[in-house]
């Protein structure tokens, strides 16, 4: 396959994860569209914002603060817990609260939950496009399966939050916590790549398979949910 192949199947994979969800939740929104088409330019951004910040940060934290310790690996918790995570997490939802704010769109939290969604696998499509042009499709390939849901996985937690903050009144303090969440959990599937060895992927998939089926437990409860105000009407 060409080049130009790799690519195209790297977005078409994105923009089906988009289809696939907007069809389980029936909310086929056209502005989900766009927000696809932002996020999708906003993720080689965040890498480059990444890196650089890497290039800046990880020498502070090259070899850890204690030998006995080193094997921690401190510039890769730094690298993943207070770069990658936190600005690839703030970056997707700054896509997407200029869109959540005209709630007069919008009448559920499903459909802002719809917008993090949409952020994320565009901002996985960009990302892997990214990837592919570095390394190349044999270093990049399982990201065909593990970049989009993963992105979408992450997205929940402040996505959701978002959804319950402005259209159901819940507690602002709920939002941070969700971006909070998302930049863990991001930062921890990459830490653990970081490791060579059956334990570490192991561990990698292990969380990769609880955060899948977060994702879909999260979208059912809201197809349940969405289905239950229908009847009662």
């Amino acid at each position: 396959m060409q080049p130009g192949g790799y690519a195209l199947a790297f977005l078409l994979v994105s923009i089906g994860w988009l289809i696939f969800f907007q069809a389980l939740l029936g909310r086929w929104q056209r502005i989900g569209w766009l927000v696809f088409g932002c996020g999708f330019l906003v993720g080689p951004l965040a890498g480059f914002v990444s890196h650089v910040l890497q290039q800046n940060l990880l020498p502070l934290a090259a070899n850890g603060p204690d030998p006995v310790l080193r094997t921690i690996r401190w510039s890769d918790m730094l690298l993943f817990f207070v770069i990658v995570g936190p600005v690839e997490e703030f970056a997707k939802f700054l896509v997407v609260i200029p869109f959540a704010l005209r709630s007069r769109q919008f009448d559920r939290r499903s459909d802002i939950v719809l917008l993090g969604i949409a952020c994320a696998a565009g901002f996985a499509g960009g990302e892997n496009l990214l990837y592919l042009w570095q390394y190349g499709w044999s270093r990049t390939w399982l990201r065909l399966l593990s970049g989009n849901l993963g992105h979408i996985a992450y997205a929940m937690f402040w996505a959701y939050a978002l959804g319950a903050t402005l259209m159901e009144q819940a507690r602002m303090e709920i939002l941070p916590g969700g971006l909070l969440i998302a930049s863990v959990a991001h930062g921890m599937y990459n830490y653990c790549l970081a490791f060579t060895g059956p334990i570490a992927f192991a561990l990698a998939m292990l969380l990769a398979i609880s955060l899948a089926g977060l994702v879909f437990a999260l979208v059912w409860q809201e197809r349940r949910s969405q289905t239950g105000r229908l009847s009662r009407r």
